[in-house]
């Protein structure tokens, strides 16, 4: 029963935590777009790209140099990032996004803060 309790909590605090950082939201999806690579060892993508084309927001990732997720799409509303992939429901990603300085900082519930550092072109 100690379990199921737990459970039951985390999910409206993870919530509460997002809705906490929309009111101070400075985020932009144009401070989003472009190459980002791994700044500390945490977080699932080591480089990403985020793109728009047509009125579309595109989601690309890479591991070890090699293409990882390709397809995806992204939204960025009230610093809640979402990228998914329509026909992969197990590719479904949200993260309270920040910036912090130069670099871009992602959260999810339960792990380290992820920092991406911009890849200049």
């Amino acid at each position: 029963m100690r379990h199921i309790f737990a459970g039951v909590l985390l999910v409206p605090l993870a919530v509460a935590v997002f809705d906490a950082d929309a009111a101070n939201c400075t985020l932009r999806s144009e401070m989003l777009r472009g190459a980002w690579v791994q700044a500390n060892r945490a977080g699932f993508f080591e480089q990403m790209e985020f793109t728009s084309e047509d009125g579309k927001n595109w989601f690309s990732s890479w591991l070890h140099d090699r293409p990882e997720i390709s397809g995806a799409t992204w939204t960025l509303e009230n610093c809640v990032l979402r990228i998914g992939k329509q026909d992969d429901n197990s590719l479904s990603f949200v993260y309270a996004a920040s910036m912090k300085g130069s670099q871009l900082e992602l959260r999810e519930t339960g792990q380290p803060v992820a920092r991406y550092k911009r890849v200049k072109g």
